[in-house]
């Protein structure tokens, strides 16, 4: 199954610092439910999504920081190997590319792939505390707010 074969890859590309694989699984896990509401393909919302931060590691190498727009400059290329590594459908590379290479900017695509991914993110930054709270988060989707105040509702984040 793709999802094993790109935890493993993520085990070993993240194997500095843990932080990172447990955030990727978490917007992986929300992506899936928001993508599935939205009619999204799975394989490119699995990808994407736990393959989103993969330029974090390059960033952090190259300029010594975790710049947005270093991220979404270093992903793809990464992502690109580690997607080729695991066989993944080559006609679906392309968008998962994009998306990685997008990840910080909302507005520069529009597919339910992305969406699900940028709503994913966004709750799973909002609730390791990574963002200031605000009132009403930008999410993308309606599926993604409700999944959001559902999850406020049970598991409120910690005040700041």
């Amino acid at each position: 199954m793709i999802e094993e074969k790109l935890e493993k890859e993520l085990e070993t590309f993240f194997a500095f610092d843990p932080h990172w694989i447990r955030h990727s699984v978490k917007v992986y896990q929300l992506a899936r439910q928001i993508g599935r509401a939205l009619g999204a393909d799975e394989e490119t919302v699995t990808a994407a999504a736990l393959l989103h931060d993969v330029g974090i590691r390059i960033s952090l190498e190259k300029y010594g920081d975790l710049e947005p727009r270093h991220q979404e400059e270093e992903g793809p290329p990464e992502a690109e190997r580690i997607l080729k590594r695991v066989h993944f459908p080559e006609e679906k590379i392309p968008h998962v590319l994009e998306i990685v290479g997008n990840h910080h900017s909302p507005g520069r695509l529009d597919s339910p792939e992305f969406k699900a991914i940028l709503d994913a993110d966004l709750i799973v930054n909002i609730q390791e505390g990574n963002l200031p709270g605000e009132a009403n988060p930008p999410f993308l989707t309606v599926e993604g707010k409700r999944l959001y105040n559902d999850l406020e509702k049970t598991n409120p984040r910690k005040s700041v």
